[in-house]
């Protein structure tokens, strides 16, 4: 299973998550295994993975104070629903992936009575802390730009002992050479870029959807990185599917088990 691919399901009553949440869906099974593998056959084998989190463009819809006040009440709710599934099937427990630390900085800025349950459920796994502070501009960031991005998420992770080894960056079509580097060397193990489908060159991408890239210094990491499932539903492609189910198997299981057949 890969990393950042939970079961979500969405809090009630909360309309930042309504209108502003971007579900994505990965179908993972046998994907990262040799082209010769066999892929699974029967929709059965397969197991489909619905996970939530937003974009978290700053001040994008509302003022900034709103706007922190959103992602706080946000991460909030989530909180409260993962103790209300907490005794339910693995797969009916809520989780949550926050994008952006200041998601996080937000939520312990306005609910500072509830940091040891939200630290507690980032080290259980039910919430996810991607290192990037906001919606970084990658293209146009310097190297040590790009560094003090991270300052804010290591702070977190030296003072609460949360572990950091996963990234997501949302919406951003690029993937520039260097970040394998950065990443890598910030012991960044896999990155996770779902994108919006806006004048981008990545319809001509030829990458599979789960691919190991280098930097220029040789280290690595690993990418997931669908540009067919993004195309097909933007950043909200488990929305797409969960409107019309009957695509999993008219369309997206197919396509995936193609994948193992070249």
């Amino acid at each position: 299973m890969l990393p950042m691919v939970y079961p979500f399901r969405s809090p009630k009553g909360d309309s930042m998550n309504r209108s502003f949440a971007f579900p994505i869906l990965c179908l993972v099974a046998a994907l990262a295994r040799p082209a010769a593998a066999q892929l699974p056959s029967k929709a059965s084998d397969w197991t489909i993975y619905v996970t939530n989190d937003t974009c978290p463009d700053y001040t994008w819809g509302f003022n900034e104070e709103r706007t922190l006040q959103n992602y706080a009440d946000l991460v909030a709710a989530h909180l409260d629903e993962m103790g209300a599934t907490d005794k339910q099937p693995a797969e009916n427990r809520d989780h949550y992936n926050m994008a952006a630390t200041n998601e996080a900085l937000a939520f312990m800025n306005r609910y500072p009575t509830r940091q040891a349950e939200f630290f507690q459920r980032i080290r259980e796994g039910r919430l996810f802390l991607s290192p990037y502070l906001n919606n970084s501009l990658w293209g146009f960031q310097s190297f040590e730009g790009a560094l003090r991005t991270f300052y804010p998420a290591r702070r977190l992770e030296r003072e609460f002992g949360v572990p950091i080894d996963v990234a997501e960056h949302i919406e951003l079509p690029s993937l520039p050479w260097e970040t394998a580097s950065i990443l890598a060397g910030c012991g960044i193990r896999w990155l996770s870029v779902p994108f919006y489908d806006y004048d981008s060159t990545f319809k001509g991408l030829e990458t599979p959807p789960v691919f190991i890239l280098e930097g220029p210094d040789g280290s690595t990491v690993r990418v997931v990185m669908d540009s067919w499932a993004s195309h097909k539903g933007s950043y909200a492609q488990a929305s797409l599917l969960l409107h019309d189910p009957n695509l999993i198997l008219r369309e997206w299981l197919p396509h995936y088990r193609q994948l193992g057949n070249g």
